[in-house]
């Protein structure tokens, strides 16, 4: 690819969270000449990706592409892991709870976890099939019942999301990329012979461009998207330790309806009295930019009689945390990768649908290979916009 001008480059990457910093990290290693922009300075806790942890998993009920991107984004943090001796990711473990005789819906797939063996079965990944007793026996701060089982995944972990995105970022300076930090992009452009990048700071051109932003992505592209506000909480536990990593693997409680939903996380740190929660909504939407960020009592107090009172043990009432965050979902809950339907220059990353953090790394990685060299390794086309909403 050529460069025309100081202010000209191969790819721009609009959007340094996850996806974004991934998809920069990848092209800045391939030796492209590539800049990223970002509103704000990733880290940060408007998005979609903080919150100190996010659960890892290869049992991917969504189908065979996720766990494809699950697994070669495992590979890319254990390099990254390697090369710079941070740590970004922790194999735990992991159990699925789900009732017995009802068929589980999650992510808009019906008999979730049928699909999830299935998946396993053809990587050869291995799993486990448990009663209620057995969960007991394993678990025993949680309070199950006899038409409960699980399904538990050695190879399921946790990420810790602002550690990846800002590795990510420190890795593109490293290898060279241009980085422009609290900068909005405010206008873009598609002509035949190049993309125009207009940010309140300056001009730029290059010869593709990714537009990963999140739940902001509807402010730059049309698209048939949601946006929901979603709460993780962290309790005080009544001792240290209890729900640490080596003590206790994550928990996915899918339950009856989406109201029983809600996932236990481990806690990184032996000394810790905390341990984090989460529910999942799709009822009520919102923009990022008028996103109700406080956490009310009455919310609060719905997670304690909903769950904690009725499931879990060595788990006081007191929280000591609650933020909320963003799940920018397509309406069958995958997620859309695909060209502009007006420029095939441009590439746009609507993810991820609140089960994305774990891909993220390879989506980057699919993104670069398809902007410098035309195709990607892994085979996005079930994310296009036509398939999913055609």
């Amino acid at each position: 690819m050529s460069s025309h001008t100081t202010n000209h480059f191969d790819v721009i990457v609009v959007g340094l969270g996850a996806i974004g910093s991934a998809a920069l990290y990848q092209l800045a290693k391939q030796g492209a000449r590539v800049l990223g922009i970002d509103q704000y300075a990733p880290p940060h806790t408007l998005g979609s990706s903080h919150g100190k942890t996010r659960i890892s998993r290869l049992l991917t009920g969504e189908g065979d592409v996720y766990a494809q991107l699950a697994q070669r984004t495992q590979a890319i943090w254990r390099d990254m892991a390697a090369t710079t001796n941070r740590t970004i990711h922790q194999q735990t473990g992991g159990y699925f709870i789900a009732p017995q005789q009802q068929a589980d819906k999650w992510h808009g797939d019906s008999g979730y976890l049928a699909q999830a063996q299935a998946v396993a079965d053809r990587y050869q990944l291995a799993y486990e099939w448990l009663s209620a007793a057995q969960i007991s026996s394993r678990l025993p701060l949680l309070n199950v019942t006899s038409h409960i089982h699980a399904l538990y995944e050695p190879s399921g972990g946790v990420a810790l999301p602002e550690a990846v995105i800002a590795l990510q970022l420190q890795e593109c300076g490293r290898l060279g990329a241009q980085v422009r930090l609290n900068e909005a992009v405010k206008y873009y452009k598609c002509d035949k012979k190049m993309l125009h990048v207009t940010s309140k700071a300056g001009s730029y051109t290059a010869d593709r461009l990714i537009l990963a932003t999140g739940a902001w992505l509807t402010d730059l592209l049309p698209t048939r998207l949601h946006v929901y506000r979603q709460i993780m909480y962290w309790f005080e536990t009544e001792e240290a330790g209890t729900f640490s990593a080596d003590r206790f693997p994550w928990v996915i409680w899918l339950g009856e309806t989406q109201r029983d939903f809600f996932t236990i996380f481990p806690t990184l740190g032996a000394d810790s009295r905390t341990v984090k929660l989460m529910t999942e909504q799709y009822t009520t939407t919102t923009h990022p930019d008028t996103l109700t960020r406080t956490v009310a009592q009455h919310e609060i107090d719905y997670m304690i009689e909903q769950h904690i009172r009725p499931k879990m043990r060595g788990v006081t009432t007191c929280c000591v945390e609650a933020i909320a965050c963003t799940y920018t979902m397509a309406s069958d809950h995958h997620f859309i990768i695909d060209q502009h339907p007006d420029c095939e220059q441009i590439t746009f990353a609507a993810c991820c649908s609140g089960h994305g953090f774990k891909h993220t790394a390879a989506i980057g990685e699919a993104l670069a290979q398809q902007a410098l060299h035309g195709r990607s390794d892994i085979d996005l086309a079930p994310f296009s916009l036509a398939r999913r909403h055609g």
